[in-house]
């Protein structure tokens, strides 16, 4: 691919993700162009369709994943409760509810089971070896499976209503805190 048509795909994606988390899914082909500084041609040849965008935000993020895992990953023999503990906070710190529960039920709708199995496997995948290791080192239960400990960075992740997302900041990192004391004790064999 091109340089300037990766960067015109680039640019569609990280303006729709700005302006799905802030307005919706109800923003406009136009509205996005606008903040991608492209023209709406130029997004409708990329993403014929809206749901076009959306699928491409849901693998962006998984993309963003698994960057972070892998850049992590490769540090881990180093320091592994360090690295857990930054890789956990990376996660919750991309946001990814901001967007996804806006073009989740959407998607719901057009895509197959098949298609909704595939994303899991894809983001199992991407979680597994950062979860083996971690439970090498005694960091979580090796029992721990990818999408609960998905599930809990998403709830981590949500943003809380305003004022309360400036009021509460701190109480926020320590419950992030509690999340991964927790992973060390909590073993799916005891409950």
């Amino acid at each position: 691919m091109r340089k300037d048509v990766s960067d015109n795909r680039q640019a569609i994606i990280q303006a729709a993700k700005t302006l799905i988390s802030r307005e919706g899914i109800k923003v406009s082909m136009r509205a996005i162009a606008r903040e991608a500084q492209v023209g709406v041609a130029t997004v409708t040849r990329h993403y014929p369709q809206k749901t076009d965008i959306f699928t491409a935000l849901v693998y962006d993020a998984l993309e963003q994943i698994r960057e972070l895992i892998d850049t992590q990953l490769a540090q881990f023999p180093a320091a592994p409760g360090d690295i857990w503990q930054a890789t956990i906070h990376g996660l919750i710190n991309l946001q990814l509810p901001a967007v996804a529960q806006e073009v989740m039920p959407e998607l719901a709708k057009i895509f197959t089971k098949e298609d909704m199995n595939q994303m899991v496997s894809e983001l199992e995948d991407a979680y597994r070896p950062f979860l083996k290791a971690a439970a090498e080192h005694g960091l979580c239960s090796p029992h721990l499976q990818p999408f609960t400990f998905h599930l809990g960075i998403i709830m981590l992740s949500r943003p809380l209503p305003r004022p309360a997302d400036k009021m509460f900041g701190a109480e926020l990192d320590d419950i992030v805190e509690i999340f991964i004391a927790g992973l060390k004790q909590w073993d799916a064999d005891e409950v």
